[in-house]
């Protein structure tokens, strides 16, 4: 009965998808085809893409050549919001995502049908390799998020469920995701590493589990390792955004590979440069993410490129709040209570939270909020109780330190071990 149950939401979430009007399955292929090339007769067929769309577009775009990409000008994240939040109106129909980012920069996604199905098909190309796939039961190890009525529902339909494991509660957390029996692991690195120190304190260890996959912070070899003995199974390190989605994902032996067939990847001065030659809903061209990456070629064909991702500067692990009893909670929390806010308040403002003291952060903001620091600290300290059930006190500061802002202007630094309080 359990079987047929589990089979059941598989068929259920495959089915959603096509009701959205996703034919996952396509690109899929594609993917699988474009992988099989060499990289001479890949360029050329990704080419005469860029051609197309230059031409259905009537688009006086330069990129008409991946050879082109390299000559034209860096686009920053405050460019392109600015940019698209005048233009949101005009979208009638397809799909969007919004997220504060862990840079503290709203960005607002618009995607076409085709668009969104070429990023899941790179996902599900990326799942396959480790016996996993779109629609197999996922625990997901994520912030709180929303937890009304649409959320809920999406996570049914998606065959998914949330789990946060912090404080005092994890040890219960771990057992529910334990009983739920799921197929895969999926989580930010910091809580993941947090579920695991929950296992390995109640000497719990999983079974039927294929793999956990760690996304949005650093993990390193040791935490890996530590993860991969708690869970039962390999553990894969994945690198995204929400711009891209999956951007490279590790294969078997350990490699993080480039795997989305239309994305151009740079490792520059400006750090990790990426661009999306498909994409037509909005221009993104040299966007600059925000991370520092190292790229080398590595002689292993089994998945995607033979680039490989080897380092990424700007994703710590390192991303709890702390009360002043001690309790903490996910930095998370804040990049959710920040987009609230600014689509309550109908504005756009950068923005950086840091903690240098126990139960209290400081926040600073580009531009200030319209409706003044006051009405943004009261709702920040308010929603916080209400989702972590916390007091933490808030305090505006204007003129932001040099000394505390990382290489990534991350939108949350904790600076409790370098201080004395």
């Amino acid at each position: 009965m359990g079987r047929l149950l589990r089979n059941l939401r598989y068929y259920l979430t495959k089915t959603t998808y096509k009701v959205m009007g996703l034919n996952i399955d396509r690109y899929r292929k594609i993917v699988d085809k474009y992988w099989s090339m060499n990289e001479v007769s890949r360029n050329e067929i990704l080419n005469q893409e860029l051609i197309a769309k230059a031409n259905h577009d009537n688009s006086t775009n330069i990129i008409l050549r991946l050879e082109d990409i390299r000559s034209a000008p860096v686009m920053g994240k405050e460019i392109f919001s600015k940019r698209d939040l005048s233009s949101r109106g005009s979208l009638r129909k397809g799909f969007s995502r919004h997220t504060s980012g862990t840079t503290g920069k709203p960005t607002f996604i618009t995607l076409s049908s085709n668009e969104l199905e070429r990023m899941l098909a790179v996902r599900e190309y990326c799942f396959n390799h480790h016996g996993i796939s779109l629609g197999h039961r996922e625990a997901r190890i994520w912030g709180r998020g929303n937890a009304d009525i649409k959320g809920k529902l999406k996570n049914f339909l998606l065959n998914r469920k949330l789990f946060t494991p912090e404080g005092e509660n994890s040890h219960q957390v771990v057992k529910r995701l334990i009983a739920w029996c799921p197929d895969y692991v999926y989580g930010y690195s910091s809580l993941v590493i947090e579920a695991s120190k929950a296992l390995s304190e109640l000497k719990l260890s999983p079974k039927g589990i294929k793999c956990v996959i760690c996304t949005a912070e650093n993990i390193t070899p040791f935490q890996k390792a530590m993860v991969s003995e708690a869970f039962n199974c390999p553990v894969i390190e994945e690198y995204g955004s929400t711009e891209f989605d999956v951007i490279a994902f590790d294969c078997r032996m350990g490699h993080r590979h480039l795997v989305n067939p239309w994305l151009v990847v740079e490792e520059s001065d400006d750090g990790c440069l990426v661009t999306d030659i498909s994409r037509a809903s909005q221009g993104l061209v040299r966007y600059k993410l925000g991370d520092i990456i190292k790229l080398q070629s590595e002689n292993c064909g089994t998945f995607g490129s033979k680039s490989v991702i080897t380092g990424i500067e700007g994703r710590s692990a390192n991303q709890f709040v702390f009360s002043k009893n001690g309790e903490r909670f996910h930095s998370v929390e804040f990049a959710y209570i920040f987009d609230r806010y600014l689509r309550e308040r109908n504005e756009y403002f950068n923005f950086q939270v840091i903690q240098e003291k126990a139960g209290k952060v400081l926040i600073t903001t580009d531009p200030s909020p319209k409706l003044g620091t006051e009405d943004l600290c009261s709702y920040l300290k308010k929603a916080l109780y209400d989702k972590v059930n916390l007091d933490i006190d808030a305090e505006y500061i204007f003129d932001l330190d040099e000394n505390i802002v990382a290489k990534k202007k991350s939108y949350f630094i904790q600076r409790l071990a370098q201080k004395n309080d």
